[in-house]
């Protein structure tokens, strides 16, 4: 966050242009498919995350096939999230949204540093305790749950870790 205490002046105001045509709807995905209530048995959930990655530099669309051969074949019988918003613009605090649900603010890490119980030093920043991941909800139920990470912050130091099975990070 970066503040100015000089006054910016305020933009010309632009005349109203027409809304752009919509996006192409993707493809049309049978809700079927997704009540996994009865095939939870049978149902693996596999997230792949790469950190800065753009979607369009994956080889997922049809500009550039031949990048990411093994992706695209997994991605053919996954489903792909195309139009997914970032809830942070840095990997601690989204990437725990993803696993929490929540928003950073709501789960409590949207900072490496925190101030200890005392306040007087910083220490490792984590999530909050009451805030519970998919993780330890599909381990409650009987699921195994594991991850390998590259670190890039998604690590057992900020309480990634935590409701794993498993969970690697190096």
């Amino acid at each position: 966050l970066a503040c100015s205490t000089t006054e910016t002046p305020a933009p010309p105001v632009q005349e109203a242009t027409p809304a752009p045509a919509a996006a192409p709807a993707g493809p049309k995905i049978d809700p079927a498919l997704l009540d996994l209530a009865k095939k939870a048995a049978e149902t693996d959930v596999i997230v792949i995350s790469m950190d800065c990655l753009r979607h369009d530099r994956t080889g997922l669309d049809a500009d550039f096939p031949e990048r990411t051969p093994n992706l695209r074949a997994f991605a053919q019988e996954a489903v792909v999230f195309q139009d997914a918003m970032s809830s942070a613009s840095w990997t601690v605090p989204s990437h725990m949204a993803l696993w929490t649900g929540r928003w950073p603010t709501r789960h409590g890490l949207v900072n490496k540093l925190a101030p200890d119980a005392s306040g007087q030093k910083l220490v490792d920043a984590t999530r909050r305790e009451d805030v519970k991941t998919y993780p330890e909800t599909l381990v409650g139920k009987g699921w195994t749950a594991a991850a390998f990470t590259g670190d890039a912050g998604v690590s057992k130091r900020f309480g990634y870790g935590r409701g794993f099975t498993e969970f690697v990070d190096d």
